[in-house]
């Protein structure tokens, strides 16, 4: 098991150092449990070990290292301890081809501890479960393969522990987190920061607790269908092109969820919850819910359904000017569809369907399962003009025949029994067109009970 540490004066960046330049130094002085090749006392670079031969230029013919230190400007850049036998011959031969991380990936293929310094780190755990500290910095810290613990300390870090089943802990600051396991484990608490942030390449939930701000999947234009779940706290959540589903992760906070391209699926339980999705992302998205929900204009989602069909809880839903289909639950549902051709399914209970938008060709909808001795349809004044007394419909301003005409005056509300069409008539005589607004089962026994004035 090796021990890395950095120095007080130097950052600690596996990408930089340049092991090719151990070798490039004036001096060498070699024997068989150590071999320093230096300029004076404050540069060289220093490996210990046993069986230590070498050819007549000083390049290392046997031996193995299990420590080494490299000094610049008397002050440490990196030390090694406990290395697991590296040939001394190995060494020569990455740093003659400048390959620092091939080499560091050998010496520490076991379980490693690995510290860094005050400033900006790059390290790397390769092999092996091990502990990587960022200390003081804003560092970059990779676990490699293995179950890797990764520190991030104070600073905005970015924690990537690898294959394996990791623990990232971001520590103050607002972090990045990379995950590519669902069992990754994340520690980020209450005051470590504002904008923390967590990147996926496969489903993750986040855990009760974890003040995690953002989530995302690895990359936007993707089509593997990566699942994001929250907490109860406030998070921005963004999918990808695939077919996402995003969950708000129970009640709480109101999240934010951008399902990007697919047909995404969104899992709400807050009513302030806010969706973003346009136009040409997706064509049957969809929304779970075990709240009332509103949709915000421009959002384009085709489907709003309730968490359960067999619930009694009352969930209300509101649609926008885009077309939707509903469906509700066993309890009381009211469906607001707005503009758009809508499908209302209302299921068991007391249903009310709600009309309160203008009225239009491209505004009919369709209510699957109206039942006139539970269900109510809702006519707002503001849109059935002609209707000015709030309340139950009066008898004298409701027909039902085949024809789907007005018999008199008084009719504002006909139902055309052999189609199911609802037409309104704003006048009884024909000089305004009748408008259809709806369609139902054909045969209903309706009557002006059925319609309430609001």
């Amino acid at each position: 098991m090796a021990t890395v540490t950095g120095g007080n004066v130097y950052v600690l960046d596996f990408e930089a150092i340049e092991i090719a330049n151990i070798f490039n130094y004036q001096y060498a002085s070699l024997k068989s449990t150590s071999a320093k090749f230096y300029d004076n006392a404050s540069n060289y670079t220093l490996f210990q070990g046993r069986g230590l031969t070498y050819y007549s230029d000083g390049e290392p013919k046997s031996g193995v290292v299990t420590s080494a230190s490299f000094v610049a400007n008397g002050a440490t850049v990196i030390k090694i301890t406990g290395l697991n036998d590296v040939p001394a011959t190995t060494i020569a031969d990455y740093a003659y081809a400048n390959n620092t991380l091939g080499l560091l990936s050998i010496a520490l293929a076991g379980t490693d501890t690995i510290t860094g310094t005050a400033g900006p780190d790059v390290l790397y755990g390769f092999g092996g479960n091990d502990v990587i500290k960022g200390g003081v910095g804003s560092d970059r810290l990779m676990g490699g393969n293995g179950n890797d613990t990764l520190r991030g300390d104070s600073g905005a870090d970015r924690l990537d522990g690898g294959v394996g089943v990791d623990t990232l802990i971001g520590g103050s600051d607002s972090d990045t987190y990379i995950v590519d396991n669902i069992a990754d484990v994340i520690l980020e608490g209450a005051s470590e920061g504002t904008a923390d942030r967590l990147t996926a390449s496969v489903d993750y939930g986040l855990k009760s607790g974890v003040y995690v701000e953002f989530m995302a999947t690895a990359s936007s234009i993707g089509t593997a269908a990566i699942d994001l779940t929250g907490n109860a706290l406030k998070q921005d959540v963004t999918g990808n092109a695939g077919a996402n589903i995003l969950n708000e992760g129970g009640v709480g906070a109101a999240d934010k969820l951008a399902g990007l391209g697919g047909n995404d699926t969104y899992r709400v339980y807050n009513s302030g919850a806010v969706i973003v999705e346009s136009s040409s992302q997706g064509t049957a998205d969809r929304i779970i819910s075990s709240t009332d929900y509103k949709l915000s204009a421009g959002v384009y989602i085709e489907q709003l359904t309730t968490n359960s069909s067999t619930a009694t809880a009352a969930i209300d839903f509101t649609g926008n000017e885009v077309g939707q289909k509903f469906t509700g639950n066993a309890g009381s549902n009211i469906i607001d569809g707005k503009g758009g051709n809508d499908t209302m399914t209302g299921l068991a209970g007391k249903d009310y369907f709600v009309f309160s938008s203008a009225l239009g060709a491209g505004n009919i909808d369709t209510i699957t399962d109206f039942q006139p001795v539970d269900d109510t349809i809702r006519l707002e004044n503001a849109v059935f003009k002609a209707l000015t007394a709030t309340g139950t419909l009066a008898a004298s301003a409701f027909r039902a025949n085949t024809t789907g005409l007005a018999g008199d005056t008084t009719d504002r509300i006909i139902f055309e029994t052999d189609t199911g069409n609802l037409f309104y008539d704003a006048d009884g005589t024909g000089t305004a067109a009748r408008v259809q607004f709806a369609v139902l089962d054909a045969g209903l026994k309706l009557t002006a009970a059925d319609f309430v004035v609001i």
